[in-house]
């Protein structure tokens, strides 16, 4: 055999070498979305959370301090009311009454007398000096 019948009977009886394919991570071209929504949802989400509280807070202070004045003035009100419960009670009371009677000259009853209608009689008691 002379060398390039060797060649090509090698050739032939050596076996072929298979050619790998080589693998490579392809990256996408567009971001992932779902995941950037998500987040996005959630931050918005807290930040609305937040903003909300704030709001209920601030609107309950400031209806605090616009009751302020109207408590104060109710409490002056129920002041005045009770001080013209007691002038109330005080005046109409039994001695009060017959103070201020005897002070315009009216004399209390001494027995009482009764007046019949149909005959125009007085019956029982006695005048008034």
């Amino acid at each position: 055999m002379n060398a390039q019948a060797a060649r090509v009977y090698a050739r032939k009886v050596a076996p072929e070498r298979s050619v790998k394919p080589s693998l490579t991570v392809v990256s996408s071209q567009s971001p992932r979305v779902a995941g950037r929504f998500m987040l996005t949802s959630v931050v918005a989400a807290g930040i609305l959370l937040v903003m909300s509280v704030l709001g209920i807070t601030s609107f309950t202070s400031h209806l605090a301090m616009e009751s302020q004045p109207l408590n104060t003035e109710l409490n002056i009100l129920r002041e005045q009311n009770q001080a013209l419960q007691e002038k109330l009670e005080e005046r109409s009371s039994s001695e009060w009454l017959a103070k201020r009677a005897a002070e315009q000259g009216l004399v209390p009853y001494a027995d009482y007398g009764y007046v019949n209608l149909k005959t125009g009689e007085i019956s029982g008691g006695s005048a008034a000096r």
